[in-house]
C-alpha cells in the first residue's frame, strides 16, 4: 500500500477518535444531553459535518469545489451514522446503560 494512503487513513481515524472523545466529554459535562442520547448523537454528527466542511476543510490545501447538495447530504448522513448513531450505541458499552428500547 502507498505510504501516503496509510498516513491519510491514520490521520482520518485520529480526527474521528478526537470527535468521539469530545462527544463524551461534552455529554458528561452538560446536564440533559445524556437523557436524549440518540438526538444528541444526531445533532453532534451534524455539528461535526458543519465544522469539518465549513471550517477545517477550507483551511486545508484542498482546492475549492462548488457546493453539491447530494454530496453534502451523503456526507452528513455518514457522519450522523458514524459519529451520532455509533457513539450513541457505544454509550451502552462504556457505561452499561440500556440504549435501545426492548
Amino acid at each position: 500500500m502507498n505510504k501516503i494512503f496509510l498516513i491519510g487513513v491514520f490521520i482520518h481515524f485520529c480526527i474521528a477518535f478526537g470527535w468521539t472523545i469530545a462527544f463524551f466529554f461534552t455529554v458528561s459535562r452538560i446536564k440533559g444531553l445524556a437523557e436524549h442520547k440518540l438526538l444528541t448523537g444526531i445533532v453532534y454528527g451534524m455539528i461535526v459535518w458543519l465544522v469539518m466542511n465549513r471550517i477545517i476543510v477550507p483551511l486545508s490545501r484542498i482546492p475549492d469545489r462548488p457546493f453539491n447538495l447530494v454530496n453534502a447530504i451523503v456526507g452528513l448522513g455518514i457522519l450522523i451514522i458514524a459519529i451520532g448513531y455509533l457513539v450513541y450505541n457505544g454509550w451502552q458499552v462504556l457505561f452499561g446503560e440500556k440504549v435501545m428500547p426492548s
